[in-house]
């Protein structure tokens, strides 16, 4: 009898007292759009205290608001997975309405050092080999980043706001794509659900102020939940019910508790009459479903996650029920959350009595700056209804805009030369988001179908930050195809 069979380094073989070699496939990776429930609840509490000792820091009434910044950012050193914990720590307690949580006094200065040590610890904890398997991501982001700052140097009609904001935006970012990058399977596991899950601890928490004007603090209109405005709590909710469909198409069996989340997200989609919020949750998951249409055409191979198309027909088929069933109310109370109560006669009048003005006013600057823009980030002969600055040097720390629709704002800001690194960026952040299965696909489409109402992406300062992790995410998550040099049995198993 012949010695045992060695492990190799993918651990692909078992130790076996015969002559016959038994390979082993080796184990399904468990991602929150797979089995990342599989995870034991233990392992995922263990990643939590320290995160939820931040909030509770930032929500108690003693003044231990800045602490929560300042622990966020030692949190951030610890490794990739806790920079990405860290930097949406920075969006949370960014957000956080202001009826529940006091105003933190040194949050504009302590979130750029969450950032900065995020973007250190990224950089330290980079993890060479994994990074290059996210092919031209990591490049493409820092020329895109470099190009900013350059740009902004050379081009802006606000040298220090631009140079503040394209300094931030790259630092985040590349900390994003790095951390996600670096990640191994259990701490890619691990982060997704504490992202995730937070995201449904955001909705369940914001239920006991739907009859509290807490709930509305904003404007005593659209409910607002535990956020900070209405028109970033509905895009949130979207994401949240975008990633909890498309897992539902996804997964071997459905879960009772992820249906009434669905159902307690779209009601905050709807009651916080962010339109933008309704539209990409609809039109993410529609192009989310295209896009692993095309992708499971062009590869042709069995994956990971494949669409259950009964679970499809089936939900589909509800859903086209209850609209025909209840179609005259569902027909009000859509012109009424479109509308918001104006007078406008169509779709096109309420979007631009929204924002038509903002589309303008960029038009004009196109016009006039068209090669290189006005700057990265600036209101070119407005005022900034939100500038602060540090008290000792002077310097720009928050330069608050609201800009629409964000491919025009591109051009505004950068000029067709600038379009030129952005477009091919986000185009690749599509491309790999779709490869990475329904889910990643249907998250990137939906945040960034937000983007053409609220040009958010670029401006990690608020809302932006929530879309860059998310985006970055999507990109990042490993394809979900079936290698091809995987054996028949291999890939009926891993497509089962």
């Amino acid at each position: 009898m012949s010695t045992a069979n060695t492990v190799d380094d993918a651990g692909s073989h078992i130790a076996l007292a015969s002559d016959t070699p038994v390979r082993v496939v080796p184990s399904r990776p468990r991602y929150l759009s797979g089995d990342a429930a599989a995870l034991p609840i233990s392992a995922v509490l263990v990643t939590l205290w320290v995160p939820l000792l931040a909030i509770a820091m930032r929500i108690a009434p003693i003044g231990t608001g800045n602490a929560a910044y300042i622990l966020a950012a030692g949190y951030a050193f610890v490794g990739p997975r806790q920079s990405i914990v860290a930097l949406f720590l920075a969006w949370f307690f960014n957000v956080m309405n202001h009826g529940i949580a006091p105003i933190a006094g040194y949050a504009a200065i302590l979130r750029h050092m969450v950032t900065a040590c995020a973007f250190l610890a990224a950089v330290i904890h980079a993890n060479p080999a994994r990074i290059r398997q996210t092919g031209m991501l990591v490049p493409a982001t820092g020329i895109l980043c470099g190009f900013l700052v350059i740009h902004s140097l050379l081009f802006s009609q606000q040298l220090d706001i631009s140079l503040l904001k394209s300094i931030s935006f790259a630092m985040t970012a590349m900390a994003l794509v790095l951390s996600w990058a670096s990640l191994g399977e259990r701490d890619r596991a691990l982060t997704q659900a504490f992202l995730f899950g937070m995201l449904g601890l955001i909705a369940v928490a914001s239920l006991p102020f739907v009859a509290s004007p807490t709930g509305y603090f904003r404007n005593g209109r659209g409910f607002q939940g535990i956020q900070v405005h209405p028109q970033g709590f509905g895009p949130t909710m979207a994401v949240l019910a975008a990633v909890l469909i498309s897992q539902s198409l996804t997964e071997r069996s459905v879960r009772l508790w992820k249906g009434g989340l669905v159902m307690l997200a779209m009601a905050w989609v709807y009651l916080s009459q962010a339109r933008i919020g309704a539209l990409a949750l609809v039109a993410g998951v529609s192009l989310g479903a295209v896009g692993e249409t095309v992708r499971a055409w062009l590869s042709r191979r069995p994956t990971r996650n494949p669409v259950r198309r009964a679970r499809l027909v089936g939900l589909g088929s509800l859903a086209l029920l209850a609209v025909l069933v209840a179609s005259p109310w569902i027909a009000e109370s859509a012109w009424q959350f479109v509308t918001k109560g104006s007078k406008a006669e169509s779709t096109v009048e309420a979007a631009f009595k929204s924002r038509g003005g903002k589309i303008e006013d960029m038009m004009l600057n196109i016009e006039q700056y068209p090669a290189w823009g006005t700057g990265f980030g600036v209101l070119a002969g407005e005022d900034y209804f939100a500038l602060a600055r540090d008290p000792i040097f002077g310097l720009p720390v928050m330069a608050t805009v609201e800009k629409g629709v964000l491919p025009l704002a591109i051009i505004e800001e950068t000029g067709i030369v600038g379009a030129l690194f952005t477009y091919p960026w986000i185009f690749l952040l599509i491309t790999r988001s779709i490869r990475g299965g329904l889910v990643a696909g249907t998250v990137c489409a939906a945040v960034l179908i937000t983007n053409v109402a609220e040009a958010n992406l670029f401006s990690p300062g608020g809302q932006g930050l929530f879309q860059l992790i998310c985006v970055t995410w999507a990109a990042t998550t490993p394809p979900i195809a079936v290698p091809a040099a995987a054996d028949g049995r291999t890939r009926r198993r891993l497509a089962a």
